[in-house]
């Protein structure tokens, strides 16, 4: 469509009001601007329909035929010129219609659809004509205000079209006259109804022009014929009573009555004004008004008024008006005619009339119309008063009552003081006090409007002119007659007693009475001062004291009375609630003189409320009265009435009921009180509810005032008005909607007052906690939620509709602030924990709404989303956007689907509310924060939002940004030149990159792509221009940027992150950061994140003193959003991979990351330093800069100086060392400070030694902090702490042992071996170690494992030290723990194996301390052995092809080796305990040991079977060992037999085999190990070869012969135990491929296979000479043994001196082929390895010759 031309009223009329949100002063000179040509056409501004119009828009080729035709039909129905038709329906749907363009097509189309669209558009029309008359307005009272920031421009407005009220008199003349519309002159679609909505919408145009019409001449003076033209006008349609379309609507008079009444009031008003009767006061007016000098008019007013109009009762004011006129300018007071007139008035009745107008729209409305209305008609009494006396004016209480209605009404812009004492008025009813005081009472009520009137009121009240009694009860005897007869003087003191005896007044002798013949009866007036506040005491006295039933007090008028006192009262006292008038003298002095009263007033209460038929309306009175009271002192006032109400049993109070069963229990239970008590038998049945309101609002005042104020004794109010709150929300509140409505306005003010009262709750401090939490209870769990929602539920077209028939009323205000309310409450309740987390049932309503998921009126959330058509303030649709985000948070329903098929109208809405110039940044910023929730909540309506369109001529399926996306809008205001400017707002500002933050977060690649390519290179840099910002780090880090900063940084991080495109140097994003870094931004920044730090502590200090908690939460989470999106940069900027998928790429410099880690190291220490270090927000700021710091360290430590990772060490031992426990939680930074000093001292070098030594303080004291916060199982966070601690420890000691300066070490070893044990740190991690066995299944298994893991290594690894491995001895844990570790190994849980690694880890201490302490651990080592000799023999059976229980794999190898290790070290250290002690698992180790021995050798020789049997360990035990030998025949079919030569030969083969992959070669590592093992536990049970060659040994046949009579190659068809052959091919193996180690990594293994070869020969030799010594061996045994043995051993010493004979030779020469450097390496090598060894290849020879031959 194309764009609009006709200017919308209503918006415009909305920002030069200042109802608008934006409400800048530009804007308003803008739109005054806009209005200055189009003000200047008044009505005219529409023009008439014409057959031409119509022919133009057939013929616009840009206009459809559908919409030419439409406009057309429009056009004839309004009498609106066609083309501004179609503009009309352009406007309406882009503003108003709930639908796309699509929609409005298909709706135009169908009949029925399009008369209802035209009554939509017909009802627009002339809502915008009328917003054309209001905006009149503000022009005209604001050019007058002198006060007013804009005055000139609205005056020079005002003056440009200042011949434009002529004109609107022309068209207001012009509107009278014009025809009724019918069917025959606005075509077909004018009938019936139709035709009576324009008659009604034609006379509210009308009254909007009277309107108009008052504030003009309200400011300017109207000439005699303009008074006159109105007044025949008016008086041709009888001023609105005989108006001309009364007789042509037929049925629709009833529809007219009300604006007919309205225009009436408004004409007798103007006339009223345009007299100016103001001006009739003056001394001079008889001369000098414009009446008196056009006496030709006057005489034509005069008979116009005096023929036609001073007979109505109606007009019955004019009457007045028109005598009073007369009598003032006119000689001789007019004559007989103007007594005729003015008695004429009073007999119409006029009084009433008055009190009628005053009580019709506008007039009861708080608006400037009503204003200047009130003001000319309260002239118009002021100049009859001051004319005519009361007795001649009429009924003296109509009167009354009249003056009473006109000024009642109060205007916050005017403050008009009236002055006491020159009220005629008040001063006649003065003298009828105290006989009545009514008169005066609601006089000086309307009075009180400001602090100044107070004081006039209390100076005129203190001391009362007279007092005055019936002459009936005055005696002869004591009075004296005066001359003159009216007069009356006391010849002696007289004491009246008043109001039952309440009120003495004392009459001294001589007083002078004045005698009066009133209404009242004869009554004499003693002129004596009489002190008015007690006279009105005594009057509330009289109620405290009275006896009986309320319908006395009605016929003595005492309840009448009452009410006015405390209408007074409150009106005085709502004027001294400011602060200013609290501090002021003379209003101090009147609050000690209402205080009295106020005492008594509760004496009435009580009195009142206990009665059968209490006076409703004068306890409702007390009650606001009260209200008021308490706001004039409220530290004081609050306390007393809550007191006093509560003592009375007014208020709901508890019951508590005692019930004795051994214990005292007590059942809460409310009573409701005399207020629960009325409500119920009274209010509800009369179906009026003004106590229920005034004592709602009374808890409300008196809460609210509780959190602004520092009331005495608050925390014990509020837990006494918890009841009352409990009472009101449960009883009232959930119920209210089905009581009776006799009268509406008091029971729609019960929802209200309900709704102001959790307000105050919900935003309540401290005290209120409780009461906060049983008032969400109550909103989310109980039938109040479906009232919410009710409450909520009003439609927004209900609410516009009075917005533009009632602008201004009561009625309209209070809906208005109802919606508010209720949209406002439900928004805080969604933001609570109980609705958001929790099922509650008000979620249950939200997700499941009573109309379900379909666009529907009874759909909270169709009904909602009306709201953003609300544009006669931005406060609604805010308010209804932030409801829409929070409803899709917590709900599961798709906003998509509830609004159907007005989706995209939705999406339209927001996107035009967002691109208008004039909207209010508040309303955008509610847009954009929904459209960054939808992002993850709504992606439906997101998609939709996003509006991406396919490019035209792409293949790729390239996207583009369509016309209605939000994301172009997002553009256009982060605009670059916007933001240079600074117009831009910081918090709009702030959620258009949090949107963008949004998108990145949730990868929409193709919306990211077609966002920059619609940019190009200008995104970026607008994007990134406030990270380029001179301001200082810490004016960042307070201003509301450092959150827009935080959210563009983290955009970045992403962007570095996904790498969507390609980053080369050219592209923009790269040149800014490459720009960024050369600027030293990484450093400006960083420095922000040190003031960030201090900044969040300074605050939490300043919340922490103040007296109340102001709310910084959003503070606090700007600075954590910042630190986790620059922790997220500097990550990403650190280090990143490159494209090519090569090194990393930093953005940062070296000193880039210094200034970084020193920053974060200053911001850490000032967070220790701050005495708040356990609140939320610094534990989580102190996470997010510590886990920072820790990757910084990681990425950056190895390239950092010596000295510098020492300091930075110092500076992290130092931050440690101020941490403090916070109770039972553990600090996720503690942990990560651990690992930044863990990685810092693995990584250096060398460390100075009390470096090390705070280290170790620090680190023992966080072992102790966790095991005394936590107990077993422990949570990953305490895991870790623990994992860390104790890996600090031992790197400690570890580094120690292997550095060379020995005096260093030797002191921090000494220091390190102090601490521990004076900290108890090894029983401490032995304890820790039992209790992690003893829970060994929990939730968190996997992490106790590691750490039990962790333990279990880093006492194995310190065990070799002597004074550490006694410090384990004599733990009472010891023992403990070898009685539960079985548990490790059995098959329990998910995660056994590493249960397993604990017992395994555990072998290994044992090792190392049976090693280190010897023959002092014999007892632990034995019975450590015996509580597991079940698993030594299981494990001992890994190595049995006959089974398949551990098999082969490393962790079962691992076991293996450790058992066999440990069993060998028992063996050396303690064989007579382990024989004696534990014979039978001697016994059977020994023979799983040679099991154990002959398999491993097997295995060794035979390679490709060991990789079948490792890779396939799955084998079932019944056919495994089959499968296996199978197998290893077919691959060898060896002879029985075979030569040393052969074997090396096959060795050699198999061993170069490269098919072997790395789980055998391990396994074979494995093997040697247990081989080793078990041969150093056979050579224990073998003897010295030297003590049998001297024969030493006492008996030969004592030491086993274990050694098998065989020489065959071993294989697994063996009987299993080992042969000679198997020790001499174990031999010939080890030695072989020792050969083949040729690195120094590999040297322990090398070692490990030289001294098994060695001891495999030792052992061979020494069995041999058990043979050959024994005399039990026959002969023949030993001669085959030494030929065949001697074979062997000769085959195999010789081959073993001449191989290392030749790598001997090799070694010396340097080969021709390889390096210099590295042959002299290898050879060294080879060489120290071959001299080694050489000895027992030559003792073998030796052994050979002398002894086998």
């Amino acid at each position: 469509m194309e764009s609009l031309e006709l200017v919308s009223f209503q918006h415009l009329w909305s920002v030069t009001s200042g109802r608008s949100g934006n409400k800048e002063y530009a804007v308003i000179k803008d739109s005054i601007k806009k209005l200055k040509k189009e003000l200047a056409k008044g009505l005219d501004y529409f023009k008439s329909y014409t057959q031409s119009s119509a022919d133009k828009v057939k013929n616009d080729k840009n206009i459809s035929e559908l919409f030419s035709k439409f406009s057309a039909r429009c056009g004839k129905l309004l009498n609106l010129d066609c083309k501004q038709a179609y503009q009309m329906i352009q406007q309406y749907t882009d503003n108003y219609y709930h639908g796309s363009e699509d929609s409005i097509q298909k709706r135009i189309k169908d009949e029925r659809d399009s008369r209802f669209l035209l009554g939509n558009i017909a009802n627009y029309y002339f809502n915008e004509r009328l917003y054309l008359l209001r905006c009149y307005g503000p022009i005209i009272y604001n050019s007058q205000d002198k006060t007013h920031p804009l005055q000139t421009t609205y005056k020079d407005a005002l003056e440009s079209f200042s011949s434009v009220f002529s004109l609107l008199q022309d068209q207001f003349e012009a509107s009278l006259k014009e025809k009724a519309a019918n069917f025959s002159n606005r075509g077909e679609d004018c009938q019936g109804d139709v035709a009576i909505f324009l008659a009604v919408e034609r006379v509210k145009e009308q009254c909007g022009m009277l309107e108009i019409f008052l504030l003009y001449y309200s400011q300017f003076t109207m000439s005699p014929t303009t008074l006159l033209r109105f007044t025949s006008k008016f008086a041709e349609c009888g001023f609105g009573r005989n108006h001309p379309l009364l007789t042509t609507t037929g049925g629709g008079q009833q529809h007219l009555d009300n604006y007919l009444v309205t225009m009436n009031s408004l004409q007798q008003i103007i006339f009223i004004e345009g007299v100016d009767m103001e001006f009739l006061q003056e001394t001079d007016a008889a001369n000098e008004h414009q009446l008196s000098k056009d006496k030709m008019t006057f005489d034509k007013l005069d008979a116009l008024i005096a023929s036609q109009l001073s007979t109505d009762p109606h007009l019955s004011p004019i009457t007045l008006t028109w005598a009073t006129v007369r009598y003032l300018l006119l000689d001789s007071n007019g004559g007989e005619k103007t007594m005729k007139l003015g008695e004429k008035s009073i007999d119409l009745n006029v009084w009433m009339q008055v009190r009628c107008m005053m009580a019709s729209y506008p007039f009861n409305t708080d608006s400037e119309a009503s204003y200047y209305g009130r003001k000319a008609m309260k002239m118009l009494i002021s100049c009859v008063t001051n004319i005519f006396h009361e007795s001649t004016l009429g009924d003296y209480e109509e009167l009354i009552s009249a003056v009473t209605c006109v000024m009642e009404k109060q205007f916050k812009r005017h403050n008009v003081t009236s002055d006491c004492s020159s009220d005629l008025l008040l001063l006649s009813a003065v003298g009828y006090v105290p006989i009545n005081t009514k008169p005066m009472l609601s006089l000086l009520a309307c009075m009180v409007d400001s602090v100044p009137s107070v004081k006039q009121i209390n100076a005129f009240l203190s001391s009362l002119p007279s007092a005055c009694e019936y002459i009936s009860t005055c005696s002869r005897d004591e009075i004296e007659h005066l001359e003159d007869g009216n007069y009356w003087r006391l010849c002696s003191d007289k004491t009246l007693r008043c109001l039952d005896g309440k009120l003495n007044v004392v009459i001294p002798e001589g007083t002078i009475g004045c005698l009066v013949n009133n209404h009242y009866g004869g009554m004499v007036q003693w002129q004596v001062p009489v002190n008015g506040w007690k006279v009105i005491h005594a009057q509330i006295q009289n109620v405290a004291d009275h006896y009986g039933p309320s319908s006395n007090l009605e016929l003595l008028g005492i309840s009448s009375i009452t009410q006015l006192i405390m209408k007074l009262l409150q009106q005085i006292l709502v004027a001294m609630e400011s602060e200013e008038a609290q501090q002021d003298t003379g209003c101090m002095a009147m609050l000690e003189t209402i205080e009295p009263l106020i005492q008594t007033t509760y004496l009435a209460l009580s009195r009142l409320s206990n009665i059968p038929d209490p006076p409703v309306h004068v306890i409702a009175s007390i009650m606001e009265c009260l209200t008021a009271w308490m706001k004039t002192n409220p530290t004081r006032h609050c306390r007393d009435v809550i007191t006093h109400l509560l003592k009375m049993n007014y208020l709901p109070y508890d019951e508590l009921l005692m019930e004795f069963t051994g214990l005292v229990e007590t059942n809460r239970e409310i009573n409701p009180g005399s207020f629960g008590r009325i409500i119920v038998e009274h209010e509800r049945m009369q179906g009026k509810y003004a106590l229920t309101t005034s004592t709602i609002q009374l808890i409300s005042t008196a809460l609210q005032l509780i959190t602004r104020h520092d009331v005495i004794n608050s925390d014990v109010i509020v837990t006494k008005l918890k009841t009352s709150v409990e009472y009101v929300m449960t009883e009232v509140f959930t119920s209210f909607i089905e009581w009776l409505r006799t009268d509406v306005q008091s029971w729609n003010n019960i929802g209200h007052s309900c709704l102001e009262l959790c307000h105050v709750i919900l935003n309540g401090r401290g005290e209120m906690s409780k009461m906060r939490q049983i008032l969400i209870e109550i909103l989310t769990q109980t039938q109040a939620a479906d009232v919410l929602l009710k409450l909520s539920s009003i439609p927004a077209t209900f609410l516009l509709n009075l917005l533009s028939n009632e602008p201004f009323s009561a009625r309209t205000e209070k809906a208005n602030k109802t919606v508010v309310l209720t949209f406002s409450l439900l928004n805080n309740l969604l933001r609570c924990d109980d609705v958001t987390k929790k099922d509650s049932h008000l979620r249950d309503l939200l997700s499941h709404p009573p109309g379900g998921s379909i666009p529907s009126d009874d759909n909270l959330v169709y009904i909602i989303h009306g709201y953003l058509y609300h544009r006669q303030s931005s406060n609604l649709p805010r308010l209804a956007i932030t409801l829409l985000r929070r409803i899709s948070v917590i709900s599961p329903m798709s906003l998509y689907s509830v609004l159907g098929a007005e989706a995209k109208a939705f999406r339209d809405i927001l996107s035009r509310r967002l691109q208008e110039e004039t909207e209010d940044d508040s309303l955008k910023i509610s847009i954009l924060e929904l459209l960054v929730v939808s992002v993850q909540t709504q992606p439906a309506l997101f998609e939709l939002s996003l509006d991406l369109q396919p490019v035209k001529d792409s293949s790729m399926g390239t996207r583009q940004l369509g016309e209605r996306s939000c994301l172009g809008v997002v553009l256009k205001i982060l605009d670059r030149d916007n933001l240079q400017k600074m117009e831009l707002n910081v918090q709009l500002h702030t959620v258009c990159v949090k949107l963008l933050n949004a998108l990145w977060a949730d990868r929409r690649f193709s919306a990211i792509k077609a966002l920059q390519n619609r940019s190009s290179d200008k995104f970026w840099s607008s994007l990134l221009f406030p990270l380029f910002s001179e301001n200082s780090p810490r004016n960042v880090a307070l201003h509301q940027h450092l959150e827009t900063s935080a959210h563009v940084i983290n955009i970045i991080a992403l962007e570095r992150y996904y790498k969507l495109r390609p980053n080369t140097k050219d592209e923009p994003l790269c040149k800014l950061l490459k720009q960024f870094q050369t600027q030293n931004r990484f450093k400006h920044w960083s420095k922000v994140l040190l003031c960030v730090c201090k900044s969040m502590c300074q605050q939490i200090a300043s919340q922490s003193s103040a007296t109340r908690t102001n709310d910084g939460g959003d503070e606090f989470e700007r600075h954590l959003m910042f630190a986790s999106a620059w922790k997220s940069f500097v990550v990403t900027s650190s280090s990143m991979k490159s494209e090519g998928g090569g090194d990393d790429v930093s953005l940062m410099s070296d000193n880039d990351v210094t200034a970084i880690i020193d920053d974060l190291l200053t911001s850490i220490d000032f967070l220790f330093e701050n005495t708040y270090q356990e609140k939320k927000e610094v534990v989580t700021l102190l996470n997010l800069v510590t886990s920072l710091l820790l990757v910084l360290v990681n990425k950056n430590a190895k390239k950092k100086k010596k000295n510098y990772k020492e300091n930075s060490l110092e500076s992290v031992i130092k931050c440690l060392e101020k941490t403090r426990n916070h109770g039972q939680q553990l600090p996720q930074y503690r942990n990560n400070l651990f690992a930044v000093a863990f990685q810092l001292f693995t990584t250096s070098d060398k460390m100075a030694s009390e470096t090390c030594n705070d280290l170790i303080c620090v680190t023992c004291v966080l072992l102790h902090d966790v095991f005394k916060m936590y107990i077993a199982p422990y949570p990953p966070l305490a895991v870790e702490a623990c994992m860390l601690a104790v890996q600090l420890l031992e790197k400690i000691y570890l580094k120690c042992a292997e550095e060379e300066e020995s005096t260093r070490n030797n002191e921090i070893q000494k220091y390190w071996l102090a601490h521990t044990s004076r900290e108890s740190v090894i029983n401490l991690l032995l304890m820790v170690e039992l209790r992690l066995i003893k829970n060994k299944i929990n939730q968190f298994e996997d992490e106790n494992a590691k750490l039990c893991i962790t333990i279990a290594w880093f006492l194995a690894r310190v065990s070799p030290d002597s004074n550490v491995a006694m410090a384990i001895r004599r733990s009472r844990h010891l023992s403990d723990i070898f009685l539960n570790l079985p548990r490790c190994y059995k098959n329990e849980g998910k995660f056994t194996n590493k249960w397993c690694e604990v017992y395994h880890v555990t072998l290994i201490m044992m090792s190392h301390m049976v090693e280190c302490l010897r023959h002092e651990l014999a007892n632990e080592a034995i019975a450590f052995v015996g509580i597991h000799q079940a698993r030594f023999l299981e494990c001992m059976t890994a190595l049995d092809l006959g089974r398949n229980s551990l098999a082969t794999s490393r962790g079962s190898l691992r076991e293996v080796i450790h058992t066999t290790e440990l069993l060998q070290l028992m063996m050396k250290n303690y064989p007579r305990q382990l024989r004696f002690e534990l014979g039978k698992f001697y016994d059977a180790a020994l023979n799983q040991i040679l099991l154990a021995s002959h398999a491993c050798v097997a295995f060794l020789l035979h390679p490709s079977t060991l990789k079948e049997y490792v890779q396939n360990n799955n084998i079932t035990s019944s056919n495994s060992r089959k499968d296996i030998v199978t197998s290893q025949q077919q691959l060898t079919q060896r002879p029985r037999k075979t030569s040393h030569g052969a074997v090396q030969k096959r060795i050699s083969c198999s061993e170069t085999d490269d098919n072997l992959p790395p789980e055998v070669l391990t396994a074979q590592r494995g093997l040697v190990n247990v081989l080793a093992n078990c041969l150093s536990f056979l050579y224990e049970l073998s003897p010295e070869i030297g003590e049998i060659l001297l024969d030493r040994t006492i008996d030969v046949d004592a030491y086993p012969r274990f050694l098998a009579m065989s020489f065959a190659t071993p294989n697994f068809t063996d009987d299993g135990f080992p042969t000679f052959a198997t020790l001499m091919n174990a031999a010939s193996f080890a030695y072989s491929v020792s050969r083949k180690m040729k690195t120094s990594k590999d040297h322990v293994y090398r070692d490990m296979l030289k001294y098994a070869a060695d001891l495999s020969l030792t052992l061979t030799m020494s069995q041999t000479l058990l043979y050959l010594k024994s005399s039990s061996v026959p002969l023949r045994v030993k001669q085959i043994l030494k030929r065949e043995l001697g074979d062997e051993m000769t085959s195999c010493a010789k081959t073993e001196l001449r191989l290392q004979r030749y790598y001997s030779n090799t070694a010396t020469s340097q080969s021709p082929s390889t390096s210099p450097n590295t042959s002299l390496n290898s050879s060294a090598i080879i060489k120290s390895s071959m001299t080694s060894s050489r000895s027992m290849p030559e003792l073998l020879q030796q052994f050979v010759k002398h002894l086998m031959r």
